[in-house]
């Protein structure tokens, strides 16, 4: 029995000012303030993800059975000017947004067909949470973003030998 968990926080700023520019020089005055700011994000995240998973090994090992189960959670924040709508309007917002799934079901089955080659089917269910910039994207869409989900089944054999390895496989 295997079980595993992740825990993440990231924080990320991006920022861009206008500033003044001398006369004489041409230099950008940076000691001053700037003359505008087009915008100033800030993301924080914060990442959870949870795993259980079991291997049942039959026929002297050479089938492999496995099932488990993973959830996610991603909970994201931005604070600042987003975008030319916000500039525009010289408003800055907060907004906050969680996508999670607790249960994303995996299986799997291989058998050892020879001592190099193996035969092998997997099913997973998988999300993707919205992307971080998606929230700072004008006219309200980003609230009606759902996160990406998928059902994945795979089959295919492949095989190792001393000159080589490949596989083949249907996804």
């Amino acid at each position: 029995l295997e079980v595993g968990a992740w825990y993440e926080t990231y924080e990320f700023f991006q920022r861009r000012p206008l500033y003044n520019v001398d006369p004489s020089s041409g230099e950008i005055l940076q000691g001053e303030l700037p003359i505008v700011i087009y915008y100033d994000r800030h993301f924080d995240s914060t990442v959870t993800q949870l795993f259980i998973m079991d291997t049942l090994k039959l026929l002297d090992e050479k089938l492999a059975l496995q099932a488990g189960v993973k959830g996610l959670r991603v909970e994201r924040e931005f604070t600042g000017i987003a975008n030319l709508d916000d500039f525009n309007r010289s408003a800055t917002r907060t907004t906050e947004k969680t996508d999670s799934d607790w249960f994303q079901p995996q299986a799997g089955v291989s058998y050892q067909v020879g001592a190099s080659t193996q035969m092998f089917a997997n099913y997973a269910e998988n999300f993707s949470s919205v992307p971080r910039l998606a929230m700072v994207a004008g006219g309200g869409t980003w609230e009606r973003l759902q996160p990406e989900t998928s059902k994945n089944i795979d089959l295919g054999i492949r095989s190792e030998h001393q000159g080589w390895r490949g596989y083949v496989a249907l996804y």
